[in-house]
């Protein structure tokens, strides 16, 4: 007997060996299942269970579907959710429907399974210890100057903050992944990092490749074949000197103790500002008489503290 719930179940990447025991037990018992595209997925879970009822879950209908989930639980009876291929609501549909169905009241219970990007992790065998932690992005943006944006952005993050500086995973298409691939090579290129690609995870035609980031594109354009399929993309931390695990430790105690020295200099320059304001605003002559903005100006240009802060204190004062 099945506990009244939304139940999360993830469906094979290729191979449907991958599904689990649990998810199949459960597809046995249930009778309403919420599927991203029910004609993909019926010739899967049909030979499972040939008298389930389906409800189409797809990014463009999560709230609809999330309200006829929730009748048809109201009405004492649980629901499967499941995505294409892998763990709904992953770069997939479902996260809206999880929403809503638990501020309705009622459970969810997760099954674990079938995820391509930890599927991929798993073999991309980075070692280093600044790989230890990651970053999923998913699907990065479809059009070209916004990955470009994105890329930037997340290199600049890297190099700026050493706790920022991991392994990224992205999710990319067969259609697109040509130029997401020329904008990585772009973007960095020049850092000492490798791009683990993996395309057609659990599937006949299954490819995993690790190479250096200058080496992508001439490995991508030596065969067609390299162009086909599903891929994930784990891009590696910057592994250069500065990253480096004997400098590591050293360079975070030196920014924590920078980070804190700043703080304190920040805070004690307020204070002194503030204090200055506070005096003036009360001993100023009457003839000068400056208004509270012009007043707040002249002492930020003084002290480098901004006028919004000097002009909420002044006023509150």
């Amino acid at each position: 007997m099945l506990d009244l719930a939304l139940y999360i179940i993830p469906t094979p990447l290729g191979n449907t060996d991958d599904f689990t025991l649990r998810a199949i037990k459960i597809l046995q018992q249930i009778n309403f299942i919420a599927a991203e595209d029910t004609r993909h997925s019926k010739p899967l879970i049909t030979p499972i269970n040939s008298n389930l009822q389906w409800i189409s879950a797809h990014e463009h209908n999560e709230n609809q579907a999330a309200e006829e989930i929730i009748k048809i639980l109201q009405s004492h009876q649980s629901v499967a959710l499941i995505s294409d291929a892998g763990t709904p609501a992953i770069s997939d549909p479902g996260a809206k429907i999880v929403a809503k169905v638990r501020q309705a009241g009622f459970r969810i219970i997760p099954l674990p399974g079938a995820c391509a990007a930890v599927t991929a992790l798993s073999a991309a065998g980075l070692a280093n210890h600044l790989n230890s932690r990651f970053l999923f992005y998913g699907f990065l943006p479809t059009k070209n100057q916004q990955r470009l944006e994105i890329l930037n952005s997340l290199k600049t993050a890297s190099t700026l903050n050493l706790e920022l500086n991991q392994a990224i995973i992205f999710y990319e298409s067969p259609h697109r992944i040509a130029e997401t691939l020329q904008n990585l090579v772009e973007i960095f290129g020049r850092q000492n990092r490798s791009l683990t690609i993996a395309r057609e995870l659990s599937k006949i035609f299954e490819q995993i490749v690790t190479l250096k980031i200058n080496e992508v594109l001439q490995w991508f354009e030596s065969d067609k074949n390299h162009q086909k399929g599903e891929f994930v993309l784990i891009l590696s931390a910057d592994e250069t000197e500065k990253f480096s695990e004997k400098n590591s430790e050293k360079n975070s105690e030196k920014n924590s103790q920078n980070l804190v020295e700043n703080n304190f200099e920040n805070d004690l320059n307020k204070a002194f500002a503030f204090k200055f304001l506070a005096e003036f605003q009360k001993h100023q002559p009457k003839e000068l008489n400056l208004p509270p903005s012009k007043l707040c100006s002249l002492i930020a240009k003084i002290t480098n503290v901004s006028k919004k802060d000097l002009y909420d204190y002044l006023i509150n004062l």
